[in-house]
């Protein structure tokens, strides 16, 4: 994934391999066999080459994805399984949690401290300067924000971990592995 400068996110030929994982994990989850698994992933890969455009962003190009494992497989939600095991998990923590944010001297930094106690946050500014001030109030209130959720700030420019200690440099080539230790990765 690229950002332009000013512009949308980009679909870069990185980001190929990850729509071919996702619908290979889709398909696990959908519990094909081997065989009905092989020939739809080769219908996906089919469906990328000749009727993906690589100018769209890629999250219009993953729903493009698993709308069409879901068709050809005729699984509605290939993760219906794995979403009512995740929930039932979630809502047999709920009454513990409950008590914690009650028992808490300021309930509402309990309960997001336990929104957040399993998030992992990394900020990747790629090929994005940062053009505010680096005495800007809001910017660092945001950096420590970061720090406090034990999260890490990385550029692929070097200007930007000049003017700010707490942003680390990380070359454009190593960003994608980095990406992958993320369950949920969201663009702006």
């Amino acid at each position: 994934m690229r950002r332009e400068a000013s512009g949308p996110l980009r679909t870069v030929l990185d980001c190929v391999p990850c729509f071919v994982r996702q619908a290979v994990e889709a398909l696990h989850c959908a519990g094909a066999a081997e065989a009905a698994r092989r020939e739809v992933l080769r219908q996906v890969l089919r469906g990328l080459a000749a009727e993906v455009d690589l100018d769209s962003s890629p999250p219009e190009i993953a729903q493009r994805v698993h709308r069409l494992v879901r068709r050809l497989t005729g699984d509605g939600d290939p993760y219906a399984e794995l979403k009512t095991r995740a929930n039932d998990i979630a809502l047999a923590a709920l009454p513990r949690l409950r008590g914690m944010v009650a028992a808490a001297p300021d309930g509402l930094a309990a309960a997001a401290g336990l929104a957040v106690e399993n998030l992992t946050v990394g900020v990747f500014l790629i090929d994005a300067p940062v053009d505010t001030d680096a005495s800007s109030t809001d910017f660092k209130t945001h950096l420590e924000m970061i720090e406090d959720l034990e999260g890490s700030v990385f550029s692929n420019l070097s200007s930007n971990t000049e003017r700010f200690d707490s942003i680390r440099f990380l070359a454009f080539d190593e960003t994608g592995p980095s990406l992958r230790q993320y369950d949920l990765i969201i663009t702006f």
